[in-house]
């Protein structure tokens, strides 16, 4: 299915609407509406909604009018694009990146996010008296950065955030620190892309292209890569490759396969009965015990600790 198919699609039967405001603190609950999932909760300041639809399958959420203006990040974790509609503006996100944006007291906002497979959507959002953000080299609120890509570091901030493998009594608090540092993260991200001399600002179809090869990774981590067949393959060179790669995601095309690899190893390791050697076969690891030693400084955590 095209874009613009996706973009012209009837919304219906996966609508979730929802007022935060009325969600109290270290609190949560689940919203099931055809075959889309939303969880919601407060952790302090902070309020966050995730968003999982089945594949294909057209889903909107509309967060209702607030008391108070509010900030709020948008990530389009999977699908082929989001739209964020407020007061009649519309932000497009394609998958992998995230957007920010103040909105007004008294504002609804609509988030469409389509896809020909399964969606996944994660929502942050803030009152500005509660959380005192000073955005990069402005102090006007409506300039927050929009369509910027979601650093290696946001991907595992989010991912520890939604799987936090903490005792209970630490489990929330560690999920509160999480939220905040997503706002950090993000203006951080923000801040590298506006200071970039025009020279370094990439092209968009150059960004496409690194989108792509980051999908790639992400989809297919168990696979071998390499440089060179990387560049021949999305038709670059290999130099290109590695500053424009290392521009937009903030690490290397191979930290960032390491540590997708590691995070998919920790949800077969929680999900599935598989032996260690199995897991260590599924994400790429040819020997099971190069993949302990990877795993372990990654997590700080043998493998065999995160089985249920």
């Amino acid at each position: 299915m095209r874009e613009d198919q996706l973009h012209k699609t009837e919304i219906a039967g996966a609508t979730c609407e929802i007022d935060h405001a009325r969600i109290a603190d270290q609190t949560e609950e689940t919203i099931q509406s055809a075959g889309c999932v939303t969880r919601l909760g407060r952790f302090g300041s902070i309020c966050y909604y995730h968003l999982r639809a089945d594949a294909g399958l057209p889903a909107k959420l509309r967060i209702l009018p607030q008391a108070e203006a509010e900030i709020r990040l948008v990530h389009l974790l999977r699908g082929g694009f989001a739209w964020t509609t407020q007061d009649q503006a519309q932000t497009k996100l394609s998958s992998g990146e995230a957007s920010g944006m103040a909105v007004p007291r008294g504002s609804a906002q609509e988030i469409s996010c389509l896809a020909e497979g399964p969606s996944e959507l994660l929502v942050l959002t803030t009152t500005q008296s509660d959380f005192d953000l000073r955005f990069p080299g402005e102090t006007n609120q409506a300039d927050l950065p929009q369509a910027i890509p979601i650093s290696l570091e946001q991907i595992t901030a989010i991912d520890r955030f939604l799987n936090p493998g903490k005792p209970a009594r630490l489990k929330n608090i560690f999920r509160q620190i999480k939220l905040a540092e997503l706002f950090v993260l993000f203006l951080g991200q923000a801040d590298q892309f506006n200071k970039l001399p025009a020279p370094d600002l990439l092209r968009p179809e150059e960004t496409e292209r690194m989108r792509k090869i980051r999908d790639l990774l992400h989809s297919c981590p168990a696979d071998s890569y390499s440089l060179a067949g990387l560049a021949r393959t999305f038709g670059t060179n290999e130099a290109s490759l590695k500053k424009n790669f290392k521009t937009v995601y903030g690490t290397t095309i191979f930290k960032y396969l390491t540590a997708r690899r590691m995070e998919l190893a920790r949800e077969l390791l929680q999900a599935d009965q598989l032996k260690i050697a199995a897991v260590a076969h599924e994400v790429g690891y040819k020997y099971a015990s190069h993949f302990t030693t990877a795993f372990r400084k990654h997590f700080g955590v043998l493998p065999k600790e995160l089985r249920p």
